[in-house]
């Protein structure tokens, strides 16, 4: 009896496996997996397949036992992280004269600073500056020189570019001179050290733009870049050199269905923002399965912009996997509904090694689905049923006669 049970469980056990399985449509054989840690860079081909969230992603194993086994992965993107350090300084001097507004901070010698943010209290302006170093308030030196900051406010827009970056510098004091003939009201400085630790990213260029005929007051362009891509940021390339300020929406092409008019195309919002002269037009945002770009600049009735080109940043996502037993190992993905991995190995990254062997993948398989047949009418031609409804005539008249006859018997 005990080994019947055994079985059944056994029996049991591996369907659950195999049904796990069943709910992913395609999978990839892993191959070189001989240590406890490995990563997989996903591929385009999985980003076309997969859903945006990418939770539909699961490790299978088949150990020789028969058992279904599941690795635990941490899904890891290599972006660039931004490291602030802010540095306490003292404000020490304020004057002014023909050429405008000085201020001199006091920072410690041994700080090494890279941007400055300024508030002020009041809004509309085009100010340009100028920043100074120096180790004993004699001997100064330019670290930048005519730097614009802008501040736009009205009912459409809000917008502020006030924030000076410049290379690392260090110096005992800094004097910024802001270019105006009225008081700005600076109001805020923030001096900080500020350090972008790089990611990993495939970097392209897209040349082929196709400008339509949209608003009057829209410039909209059609963009394909070429294949499926996980982009987390994008940089518009513009070709004029007047001063411009414009909103800018950038989609993408989330779905397309066919009806009897032809294909409809469904836009989803991957970005908005400012595009103007005074800084570079890059755009970040929450990664992104992407091929079809959709770009509306509302220039209102300015002239259109000359936008000659894309620059993509294509982001690299690995997956950390921990194999704690012997098997031959797949990677599943696209299923309808996935639910969010929970693995144990998020709460303990520390004990991940820092280099791991990089596994690779085969061709990509469809896994077949079981048809459901649907089952068959009992009577699939209007033949059947006449016959059958001549049937019940005949068994209904020879009832009626036989009753007839029997009331004629009685009388």
């Amino acid at each position: 009896m005990n080994r019947y049970l055994l079985l059944l469980l056994w029996v049991s056990v591996a369907h659950m496996g195999f049904s796990q399985v069943k709910k992913y449509n395609y999978y990839k054989d892993i191959h070189g997996v001989q240590e406890e840690w490995h990563k997989i860079i996903l591929t385009d081909d999985i980003y076309a397949k997969t859903s945006q969230h990418l939770h539909d992603i699961r490790i299978y194993g088949f150990a020789p036992n028969g058992d279904t086994l599941e690795a635990p992965y941490i899904l890891q993107a290599k972006e660039n992280k931004t490291i602030i350090n802010r540095i306490a300084f003292k404000r020490i001097n304020e004057s002014h004269n023909d050429e405008g507004y000085f201020y001199t901070f006091e920072t410690p010698s041994k700080a090494a600073i890279n941007e400055i943010n300024l508030t002020f209290r009041k809004d509309n302006f085009e100010w340009f500056v100028n920043l100074e170093g120096s180790q004993n308030q004699e001997n100064w030196y330019t670290i930048i020189d005519d730097y614009r900051i802008l501040s736009i406010r009205n009912n459409s827009t809000d917008y502020h570019f006030t924030d000076i970056n410049f290379p690392k510098s260090k110096y005992k004091y800094y004097r910024l001179q802001i270019k105006s003939a009225k008081d700005p009201l600076l109001t805020k400085v923030s001096i900080l050290e500020s350090q972008t630790i790089s990611g990993s990213f495939n970097t392209f260029k897209v040349d082929d733009l196709i400008y339509l005929k949209g608003k009057k007051t829209q410039s909209e362009i059609d963009v394909d870049l070429g294949k499926v891509s996980r982009v987390n940021s994008l940089k518009l390339n513009i070709d004029d050199k007047f001063d411009y300020y414009r909103p800018v929406t950038i989609q993408f092409l989330a779905d397309s269905f066919h009806t009897e008019k032809g294909w409809k195309y469904s836009y989803k919002t991957l970005a908005r923002g400012i595009v103007n002269s005074s800084k570079e037009n890059v755009f970040h945002f929450d990664q992104k399965t992407v091929r079809k770009l959709k770009i509306i600049v509302d220039d209102n009735q300015n002239t259109p912009l000359n936008i000659t080109s894309l620059t993509v940043n294509e982001i690299i996502n690995e997956l950390i996997i921990r194999f704690t037993k012997k098997a031959d190992y797949r990677i599943y993905f696209n299923a309808k509904h996935p639910r969010k991995t929970n693995y144990d190995i998020h709460y303990f990254t520390k004990n991940i090694p820092d280099s791991l062997q990089e596994l690779s993948l085969s061709k990509t398989f469809l896994i077949p689905k079981e048809k459901v047949e649907k089952d068959k009418p009992l009577f699939e031609s209007e033949l059947w049923i006449w016959a059958l409804m001549a049937v019940i005539i005949i068994i209904l008249g020879g009832f009626s006669f036989k009753m007839l006859n029997s009331k004629e018997v009685g009388l």
